[in-house]
């Protein structure tokens, strides 16, 4: 039997360019498993950090329910990442332009107030000075820029 036939094909059956598709499928395959293999390899451990979030225009009747001491839950994904170690309230205080004369009026918005949560949080997502973060406890629910940022060595 002859390696190749009058048609050009491998046996009688396969042709030289099905052949080469094959070869680069089976290439193509190894190749992205090797890749996500040694990128799953390399993911990063968990950090520890002690952050600071602003929490703004907080209701009144929510001061009582942000408590020191709580399970700090990420609410997209719903998992536990840290502990509220303690927060401090301010007035919410907001800006606006006198319509008469053009001056800036800084003005207390009644029943509202502005939070900075302490929390020691661990979590193998980037942590930075900016970051939008959702976050609840089982009494409340509410999302804050973060201000601060320290990395706790372990």
């Amino acid at each position: 039997m002859k390696l190749f036939d009058y048609n050009g094909k491998i046996f009688g059956k396969l042709s030289i360019v099905d052949l080469c598709i094959i070869v680069f499928i089976v290439a193509v395959a190894g190749g992205s498993y090797a890749f996500l293999k040694k990128n799953i390899a390399e993911s990063r451990a968990s950090q520890s950090y002690n952050i600071v979030l602003e929490y703004r225009g907080i209701e009144e009747y929510l001061r009582d329910a942000i408590v020191p001491g709580t399970t700090v839950y990420e609410r997209v994904q719903n998992q536990p990442i840290g502990t509220l170690k303690d927060v401090k309230f301010e007035p919410d205080i907001e800006y606006n332009v006198s319509s008469l004369d053009g001056t800036l009026v800084q003005e207390r918005v009644p029943e509202k107030y502005d939070a900075h949560l302490y929390l020691e949080i661990t979590t193998d997502d980037d942590i930075y000075v900016g970051k939008y973060l959702s976050i609840g406890t089982k009494d409340f629910t509410g999302a804050g820029y973060i201000i601060s940022v320290d990395k706790v060595e372990n």
